[in-house]
């Protein structure tokens, strides 16, 4: 249990790294000018990142609103928390944001597209309605292929990809004898 927790406080640590590293310094100014701060994990599982956004936005939290969805009921119980606005849903479904408004920041951790294609395919194309005027797409995969796949599909969907980058830091655990490295290459996009 030890080790899966220094895994997650490495991921962690990674991740608020890639935010405050990659994301424009402008766009934090400006976010922090507005009334309310809205930023959503697509597929957030057990919303892991949350505590890197809320460190990355500390000062502003009262301002902050984070929004999970996810397919697994059971990651979603494990991510439960006072803070944050969790549902159960499909996220290629773009009646499942209806009541939740646009965002300033999406989050996508991992997205399996080489696997699941289609669905990608309609999760991009419904984001691509939530995002407020300045707001920013931040996609993290495993893997090189998932990158260019995801920024495939992007330029596809006339998403603007203003960055790609790659994790020098990125956590990594062995499994099934391979190395898997989290959050290893990163893309910032916006409509």
């Amino acid at each position: 249990m030890e080790t899966d927790d220094n895994l997650v406080l490495e991921i962690q640590k990674s991740f608020f790294d890639l935010l405050n590293k990659y994301l424009p310094v402008n766009f934090l100014t400006n976010l922090k000018q507005k009334n309310e701060i809205k930023i959503l994990s697509v597929g957030c599982g057990r919303f892991r990142e949350a505590k890197s956004i809320f460190d990355y936005f500390k000062g502003c939290e009262d301002k902050l609103k984070l929004y999970g969805i996810d397919t697994s009921s059971e990651l979603i119980d494990l991510a439960k928390k006072d803070d944050l606005i969790l549902k159960v849903a499909d996220a290629s479904l773009k009646e499942n944001y209806s009541e939740w408004g646009l965002f300033d920041l999406i989050i996508v951790r991992h997205p399996e597209i080489t696997f699941n294609t289609d669905v990608f395919i309609k999760i991009f194309t419904v984001l691509s309605g939530l995002l407020e005027k300045e707001g920013l797409i931040f996609i993290t995969t495993h893997f090189e292929n998932e990158k260019e796949s995801v920024k495939l599909l992007l330029k596809l969907l006339k998403y603007n990809v203003s960055g790609e980058y790659e994790n020098k830091n990125s956590p990594s655990l062995s499994k099934d004898e391979k190395v898997l490295f989290v959050d290893k290459f990163l893309l910032i996009a916006s409509i």
